[in-house]
């Protein structure tokens, strides 16, 4: 009996230790492999920070510690990385990328290039979020929003789809803010350049962590004043700035407010197109919450003085969910206010400046 007991324990020792057993399918799969993170700007604002110092710690906390690679891809506002990625990226966990917030609101409102369903994508989480301002430089004489009132005072964004360019457009037609809105320039890089200039007074909108990251100098130095503040609570660094949603003047414009705002939720947060296995979703999923306990990637973010919010991919794909399903009355209302005149001549709504770049640049193409 003893003997047959010895005989049975050493087949289930064998069986436990070996390689079959101890197999991991997710690190097998990623072992050796490369993950391509595509961001949905160009290099150096927020979502390029945020994504390069993600993926620099991430690598280590998937299993089989596969390379991750950025890939800048700017365009429309984060719509050229969408549509690429929903109907032409990897579909096996081997790519994942960066969602401009404003995207899911486009499809709601059915603006043109979407080429995707929002409620299919698969979040794995965010790592930041913070309000945004509309905000103009410090030589204005502007201070507040008051202030506007007789003033030619123009703040500018980058494509129309962008919420540099929508957010200061619905706080003109449902907020009153007197400022001329200047639509088409190629990046905020280009936006702030302008500005410090002169060529502009402000810019359309900018998050509180796009702006720690890339032009901290405007908040340690005061360069800019901000007008406006995007968001669902103010941010500790701009108590006294007005909150948009109490700004409004009515129930539905409140509601409408609010459902523009519910984008700002989403902050830098990470998604993969449908189709992708459970059981790699689950490890990158858990890879994004290892990595902002990291300590390594805490003191990074903590020298960058970029402040980390995480939450859970489940609670991503929530708010996307409440943004595809908002009333029908407030997203009437907010797809007029965003409506734009993008049908008559570029100088009708862009900067003359802006529009000859653009002319040039598609006669050059043909």
């Amino acid at each position: 009996m003893l003997k047959k007991i010895l005989v049975a324990l050493g087949i289930a020792s064998i069986f436990a230790y070996s390689p079959g057993a101890l197999a991991d399918p997710v690190a097998d799969f990623y072992k050796g492999k490369r993950i391509s993170l595509l961001v949905s700007s160009g290099p150096g604002p927020g979502y390029d920070f945020f994504a390069r110092l993600l993926a620099s710690h991430m690598e280590r906390n998937i299993p089989g510690k596969p390379n991750i690679v950025t890939q800048n891809m700017p365009g429309a506002g984060g719509m050229k990385v969408l549509n690429f990625a929903y109907n032409q990226g990897a579909r096996d966990g081997s790519m994942f990328f960066t969602l401009h917030t404003a995207l899911p609101l486009q499809q709601v409102l059915g603006q043109r290039g979407v080429q995707f369903d929002a409620r299919k994508l698969i979040s794995i989480g965010r790592i930041a979020a913070g309000n945004s301002v509309t905000a103009v430089w410090h030589t204005t004489g502007v201070e507040k929003l008051a202030d506007l009132k007789g003033k030619n005072i123009s703040v500018a964004g980058s494509s129309a789809t962008s919420n540099t360019s929508v957010f200061p457009i619905v706080a003109k037609r449902l907020l009153g803010a007197q400022f001329n809105v200047i639509v088409g320039y190629s990046g905020m890089g280009e936006v702030m350049l302008a500005m410090e200039r002169g060529e502009i007074n402000g810019f359309g909108n900018f998050t509180l962590a796009s702006l720690q990251s890339s032009y901290p100098k405007y908040l340690s130095e005061k360069l800019i004043r901000p007008l406006i503040q995007w968001g669902s609570h103010p941010e500790p660094e701009w108590k006294n700035v007005p909150l948009a949603v109490d700004l409004a003047k009515t129930p539905v414009a409140r509601r409408a407010i609010e459902i523009l705002t519910t984008q700002i939720e989403l902050g830098r947060s990470y998604f993969m197109p449908p189709g992708v296995p459970a059981d790699r979703v689950a490890a990158l999923r858990k890879a994004v919450k290892d990595t902002v306990n990291d300590p390594a990637f805490k003191a990074q973010a903590q020298k960058a003085k970029a402040d980390i919010s995480y939450a859970s991919g489940e609670e991503m794909e929530k708010l996307i969910d409440l943004t595809v399903s908002a009333p029908k009355d407030a997203v009437e209302l907010l797809r007029n206010a965003m409506a734009m005149s993008g049908s008559g001549r570029c100088e009708q709504y862009s900067d003359a400046k802006v529009c000859r770049k653009a002319k040039k640049k598609k006669k050059a193409g043909n």
